[in-house]
């Protein structure tokens, strides 16, 4: 019997949910409740439990699996805060922001499928723009991409064509 922490019990429908789709499998699920468990006194944990357990298909509950993967591997006691809302639209929340010696380093999370990469090209530039005024606010003091995968040369050609910071797990 899988153990259900009080942090995943409002969320365990949508669990439920996720785990009938073919994508989304008996591991992942246990490896998202053990990687969230961990971080269950990190502020904006619950934001993020709630985006998964609303996830209608695997690839948003993939890439909040991957936000919570990263974050995990990272020094909790150097994490600020998961899902902040950012307040100006694009991006809609900073995934995750990371105390890094003296700055606050945001982090925009993605796990993508890279067989289509250039759908994404709009949604990136402009959360380029966005991370950009967000520093120039002083809410965070830098910011990366970072990507679970290397991206494929294309991509990157790109990405470093738009001066996106960018980098891979």
């Amino acid at each position: 019997m899988l153990y259900i922490p009080r942090l995943f019990q409002n969320a365990w429908a949508g669990l439920v949910r996720l785990h009938k789709l073919d994508d989304v499998s008996d591991s992942d699920i246990t490896s998202i409740i053990d990687n969230t468990y961990s971080l269950q006194d990190t502020k904006g944990i619950n934001r993020v439990i709630d985006r998964i357990s609303t996830a209608n298909d695997p690839g948003n509950f993939k890439g909040a699996a991957f936000e919570v993967e990263y974050a995990t591997s990272r020094s909790i006691d150097d994490i600020i805060e998961m899902g902040a809302d950012s307040g100006i639209g694009q991006p809609g929340d900073i995934d995750l922001i990371m105390r890094e010696g003296y700055k606050k380093v945001g982090y925009e999370l993605k796990d993508i499928d890279y067989s289509d990469w250039t759908k994404y090209q709009n949604k990136f530039a402009n959360q380029n723009v966005g991370l950009k005024k967000l520093v120039e606010k002083e809410t965070i003091d830098d910011y990366t991409f970072m990507f679970k995968d290397k991206p494929p040369q294309d991509m990157i050609n790109w990405l470093d064509s738009k001066n996106i910071p960018w980098d891979f797990v």
